[in-house]
């Protein structure tokens, strides 16, 4: 049989070489309190790894609770349909939804951004459009619903 070849060859102690007995015994004992250790680390490791696995399930359980919320309301007031972040909460015994974006308000901001952007563009002697084509052609708001049916509850 072939002798098997290391890329490195470990530097292997033995504890019983050390002449003095009472250095044998510290190290003895401070390996069995190493081992005890390592195992309530060892142990305490996989109960946090339970518990945050278990922190996750009960997150995307909580995630789903909400996303049927939304289904069902959806099913009821036609703007949770339209639009895609809702909030729900409590206020004096009423369950309001509420969407502090929408997609109205995206566009506008994208307008504005645009603009600033050019601002600075221009400021810094770049060029006159940084968009092209961008004659606010997207001014009509055909997409989702207007503001007056998010008022009304339809």
């Amino acid at each position: 049989m072939m002798k098997r070849q290391r890329a490195f060859k470990p530097l292997t102690l033995k504890v019983s070489s050390i002449a003095d007995a009472a250095a044998r015994q510290a190290i003895e004992t401070l390996f069995d309190r190493f081992n005890v250790e390592r195992a309530r680390s060892n142990e305490a490791a996989r109960k946090a790894a339970l518990a945050d696995a278990e922190s996750s399930i009960a997150m995307q359980q909580a995630r789903m609770a909400f996303v049927q919320l939304l289904l069902e309301a959806g099913a009821h007031l036609d703007p949770i349909r339209g639009e895609q972040t809702w909030t729900a909460y409590r206020k004096d015994g009423e369950i309001l939804f509420e969407c502090p974006f929408t997609e109205v308000d995206l566009r506008n901001a994208m307008r504005v951004q645009r603009a600033n952007v050019d601002q600075a563009t221009r400021q810094a002697g770049g060029a006159e459009r940084l968009y092209e084509g961008d004659d606010d052609e997207d001014q009509n708001q055909t997409i989702g619903f207007s503001g007056s049916s998010a008022r009304q509850g339809h």
